[in-house]
Parts: C-alpha cells; structure tokens; sequence
C-alpha cells in the first residue's frame, strides 16, 4: 500500500513538471510569435512605405512625359 501511495506521489510529482514545460514553452512560443509578428508588421509598413514612394515618383514621370 506504501508503494502505490509513493507511485501516485511520483505521478503527481512528474504531472506537475510537465505542467510547468507546457506552461513556459506555451509562453516562449506566445513570445516568439509576438516578435515575428511585430517584425512582419513592420516589414509590410516599410514594404508599402517603399511602394507609395516608387507610385509617386511613377506619376511624376509620367506626369513629365505627358507635360
């Protein structure tokens, strides 16, 4: 009886570890994924940055080239 009661111990004890890594790798990956998601942001605002620049320069020659 001694034995089951230190088993079950055991399993709780081993539960409870594994608890813990789910919870902080469920918290690295929450965290990981929170950086790339604000380093892709802020790769798509350079990206339409860029793009809003190149489109004015395009209607600025084109705006030459018809003047």
């Amino acid at each position: 009886m001694r034995q089951q009661g230190a088993d079950i111990d055991a399993l709780y004890e081993i539960s409870e570890r594994i608890e813990t890594k789910i919870d902080t790798l469920a918290g690295d990956t929450a965290q990981r994924f929170d950086t790339l998601d604000g380093d892709t942001t802020r790769r798509f605002d350079g990206i339409e940055r860029e793009l809003q620049q190149n489109r004015e320069l395009l209607t600025q020659i084109l705006q030459r080239l018809q003047g």
